[in-house]
C-alpha cells in the first residue's frame, strides 16, 4: 500500500512538472498539492468540508472526492486544452461541486462557462463554489442532460457524501450497487442542443453512462458541428445499450473529429479481467 502511494506521489509529480503550466504557476501548484495530501490521512478524525487553494475557496460533503477530482483536473490535467482565445466558451456536463470550473478559470479568467449538474445535494456546493470566488459568466443550471424536456429518475447512492456514481440509468446504478442502498426522485431534464448557439470552444462531459444520449442528440440536433473539442468520460456498463461506445465514436468520426482514447489515471488499470461489466476511460474529440 505504501509503495503504491508513492508511485503515485511520483507520478503526480511529473504531472505536475510538465510543459503546460508556466513555470510559477507550477511551483504554487506542487505546494499545494504537497500540503492536500498530506492533510489526507488526517481526515477521518476531522472530517474536513471547507478548502482553500490558489487563492479559490471551496466547500464539499467529502474530503477524499474533493482531493480525487482536484488531482484529475489540476494535477492529471484531464480536461486541459488550449485556444487562442481569451474568453472561450465552455460547457461542462456534470460539474459536481465545481472543481472543473475553477480549473477552466484557472486557465482562461474570463472564460464563459455553461455548468450542469443534476444533483439537488450536490448542486448546492456547485452554486456556492461559483458564487463565493466571484466568478463571472458562469451559468449554472440544476438538470440532467436528455433527449427532451422531461422528469426522469435520479439515482444515487444514500449513505454516500460526495456525487460520484450517481446516475440517471437505473442499470448502471444496480449493477454498481453491490448491495448499497440507493435512493431515486425525479429531477428535470433537457436536450444540450439548446444551450448551443454559438461555437462552443470546449464541451466536458462526465455524467455517468449517459454521454452517448448527449453525444447522440447533439448530432440529431446538428449542434455537434459547433463543438471545437470534447473530452468525455465513457462509461462503459453492459446493462446500458444507449451508450454503445462503437456508435459515440462513429458519431464523432463522421463529423470529422481526431479521436485519442487515454487514461488519466496512469497506475490504476481502470478495465480488469475479473470485471467486465463496466469500466471507464477517457475520450478526446478535437478538430
Amino acid at each position: 500500500m505504501l509503495l503504491n502511494q508513492f508511485y503515485k506521489f511520483l507520478s503526480d509529480l511529473r504531472f505536475i512538472f510538465s510543459t503546460q503550466y508556466q513555470d510559477s504557476k507550477r511551483f504554487n501548484l506542487f505546494l499545494c498539492y504537497s500540503r492536500l495530501r498530506l492533510k489526507k490521512p488526517f481526515n477521518r478524525f476531522f472530517k474536513y468540508k471547507k478548502e482553500h487553494f490558489l487563492g479559490y475557496k471551496v466547500d464539499f460533503p467529502d474530503y477524499h472526492d474533493f482531493f480525487e477530482m482536484f488531482r484529475e483536473i489540476f494535477i492529471r490535467k484531464a480536461y486541459y486544452f488550449e485556444t487562442d482565445t481569451k474568453n472561450p466558451s465552455i460547457i461542462d456536463c456534470g460539474g459536481n461541486i465545481g472543481i472543473s470550473i475553477l480549473f477552466f478559470k484557472y486557465l482562461y479568467p474570463e472564460a464563459e462557462i455553461t455548468v450542469f449538474e443534476p444533483s439537488p445535494k450536490i448542486f448546492k456546493f456547485l452554486k456556492q463554489n461559483i458564487e463565493q470566488n466571484n466568478f463571472q459568466n458562469v451559468k449554472f443550471i440544476q438538470a440532467a442532460l436528455h433527449k427532451k424536456n422531461e422528469s426522469i429518475p435520479f439515482y444515487s447512492f444514500t449513505k454516500r457524501l460526495g456525487g460520484g456514481g450517481s446516475t440517471t440509468i437505473k442499470g448502471v446504478m444496480i449493477s454498481k450497487s453491490k448491495k448499497q442502498p440507493v435512493e431515486s426522485e425525479l429531477i428535470p431534464a433537457l436536450p444540450l442542443s439548446e444551450y448551443i448557439n454559438k461555437p462552443i470552444d470546449f464541451l466536458k462531459i462526465d455524467t455517468e453512462g449517459s454521454e452517448g444520449v448527449i453525444i447522440n442528440e447533439l448530432n440529431t440536433s446538428n449542434k455537434i458541428s459547433s463543438i471545437k473539442e470534447c473530452v468525455l468520460e465513457y462509461h462503459y456498463n453492459k446493462e446500458n445499450q444507449e451508450n454503445i461506445l462503437s456508435k459515440l465514436l462513429n458519431i464523432f468520426q463522421s463529423n470529422g473529429f481526431h479521436l485519442a482514447i487515454f487514461e488519466d489515471e496512469v497506475d490504476i488499470p481502470r478495465f480488469s479481467l475479473k470485471n467486465k461489466k463496466f469500466y471507464h476511460f477517457m475520450i478526446r474529440a478535437y478538430r
